[in-house]
């Protein structure tokens, strides 16, 4: 039995994930990943920024991650087909 190769989403259905996950993290959540990832801010100056210890900056960028990741790997709702934009 061969498997298919899995067809991989166009940049316009990952742009719409993406924005569709950062939606669904906390607004902590989403801080800490954008400055992580967009800034380039430490993880030691975010825990100091906002008076948490390094393992809650941790912990809310790996949670950050699943979501963004099972928005991802989710695809896009059937209805998406019929409206492309």
């Amino acid at each position: 039995m061969s498997r298919q190769p899995s067809r991989r989403p166009s940049r316009r259905a990952l742009l719409r994930a993406e924005r569709r996950g950062l939606r669904q993290m906390t607004p902590f959540q989403r801080e800490v990943f954008l400055a992580l990832r967009i800034e380039m801010v430490t993880y030691a100056d975010l825990a100091r920024h906002h008076g948490v210890g390094l393992a809650e900056i941790e912990m809310a960028f790996t949670q950050a991650l699943l979501i963004l990741m099972r928005c991802v790997r989710e695809g896009e709702p059937w209805w998406r087909r019929l409206w492309p934009w």
